[in-house]
């Protein structure tokens, strides 16, 4: 079967299957080091696990397919094509870990078919409520689009503690440049008037939010204010790191993933 999007699955690591869905302008590659240390975990508890790790890149980011629209950015419309993809893979249930936008879209795909889903992460996440985009932001992100040396330092903004002159760091910023048009424009207009926040009391499943204290990205209030909104969660605070932990600190937040689905 064919879907829009690009997807690799890992099998082996643990008993539940799990979708990642990764952020803005990001793709795959943001969940590799993260992955790979519970990789490490699972051969050093000897484990035979069945359930498959599911990385699903969104229209327009990575090696997707582009989107026809920018209504098809919207969180609704790519959480229905994550449900697409499991139902297609003929699986009953799935964890989910979000991203950024990525724990918006997992917040969507939690209240469009909760049947589908075990459990979730949501990891410094976009507030249901949207994330409003000054005019000074918006030409941020154009500055950004149009020179590598101004998307370097935008990410560098959002990895903290990191090994800027690596070639993974060189990746990183290749697929952020490599990002869909409509990916660089559209989604700050579906940030800037979207909110789902009453949809969060239909949102029954154990969620754990994580977010950097050090995040310039995401401001901790929108996490706290998430966290009294979904019955069943709990949150942790990282004191070391910024917007992205899964890069940051991977051993860290494998075990916290490790940890919680296996719960």
């Amino acid at each position: 079967m064919l879907w829009p999007m690009h997807v690799e699955i890992i099998p082996n690591v643990t008993d539940n299957n799990c979708l990642f869905l990764h952020g803005n302008l990001a793709s795959n590659r943001w969940w590799v080091k993260t992955i790979s240390e519970w990789q490490k975990i699972a051969r050093e508890e000897k484990r035979n696990k069945k359930g498959l790790l599911i990385l699903a890149e969104w229209r327009g980011c990575g090696q997707s397919s582009p989107p026809s629209s920018i209504d098809d950015l919207h969180p609704d419309n790519l959480a229905l094509d994550h449900i697409s993809l499991l139902e297609g893979l003929s699986l009953e249930q799935a964890d989910l870990v979000g991203h950024s936008t990525g724990g918006l879209i997992a917040l969507a795909a939690l209240s469009l078919k909760p049947k589908l889903f075990r459990r979730a992460v949501l990891l410094d996440t976009v507030p249901a409520k949207g994330l409003h985009f000054p005019p000074e932001a918006i030409q941020g992100l154009e500055m950004m689009r149009q020179d590598r040396h101004v998307c370097a330092q935008m990410l560098r903004n959002a990895i903290m503690n990191f090994d800027y002159d690596s070639d993974f760091f060189v990746d990183l910023i290749n697929d952020a440049m490599n990002c869909h048009e409509f990916v660089w424009t559209g989604i700050p207009k579906i940030l800037t008037s979207l909110n789902i926040e009453s949809r969060l009391s239909s949102i029954r499943h154990p969620i754990l939010i994580v977010h950097g204290k050090k995040d310039v990205v995401i401001d901790y209030g929108s996490s706290l204010d998430l966290s009294e909104k979904l019955a069943n969660s709990q949150i942790v605070l990282l004191e070391d790191a910024g917007h992205s932990p899964n890069l940051e600190l991977p051993i860290c937040f494998a075990r916290m993933l490790d940890k919680f689905f296996s719960g």
